[in-house]
């Protein structure tokens, strides 16, 4: 009587047998998938973090003034720039520097008057009034040693601290410049203080 077939022990399937320095190592489909699975793994861990400077802002691309004053641009392309007004001190006569640009094609004159404020240290804000005639297609610089010249008869407000100053660019647009207040503290602008050098606030 035949006995019944032997029956057959299931094995596991293995890969290429690999030799390496005298010892045998037998690798297993599971070793080999996890190999092949890597490159993937480590692509979505690059994606995913593109992913998340895509969508950060860009800090080169934010615009910014790089200058110490304010500016303002209006529609008719007439801009102030670096609208500053140096000063020896608190309480002490002040000029204001600034660049007009008239990239328009007319002429225009410009005028700038002080707005109300709060922040100043008395009750009447510094007193700025001034018209500037800017030809098409060119800029004016207001400065102490400039031909055109906005002088400040008293400031009350202190270095570090801004003058609001509302600006007609000429077609009748009010707009808002803040102007820095520059007290005589910085070497770059103490040639250019009413009054020469002082320093205080």
């Amino acid at each position: 009587m035949l006995g019944h077939p032997a029956r057959r022990q299931s094995r596991q399937t293995y890969g290429p047998v690999r030799a390496s320095a005298g010892r045998v190592r037998l690798v297993t489909r599971r070793s080999r998938a996890a190999r092949l699975l890597a490159p993937v793994a480590a692509a979505a861990s690059a994606l995913a973090l593109t992913g998340c400077a895509a969508f950060s802002p860009q800090t080169t691309s934010v615009p910014y003034v790089p200058s110490d004053g304010g500016q303002y641009v209006a529609d008719n392309g007439v801009g102030v720039y670096n609208a500053l007004l140096l000063t020896s001190g608190l309480g002490a006569p002040g000029s204001l520097s600034a660049r007009i640009v008239n990239n328009s094609a007319e002429d225009v004159t410009v005028r700038m008057v002080t707005a109300p404020t709060q922040d100043s240290t008395d009750e009447a804000p510094t007193q700025l009034a001034a018209e500037v005639q800017v030809p098409a297609r060119q800029s004016v610089q207001i400065g102490p040693e400039s031909e055109v010249q906005v002088p400040v008869e008293l400031v009350t407000q202190r270095g570090g601290q801004v003058l609001q100053v509302a600006v007609d660019p000429g077609d009748g647009q009010v707009g808002d410049l803040d102007v820095f207040v520059i007290g005589g503290v910085l070497d770059e602008y103490a040639d250019l203080v009413p009054g020469g050098e002082t320093a205080g606030p």
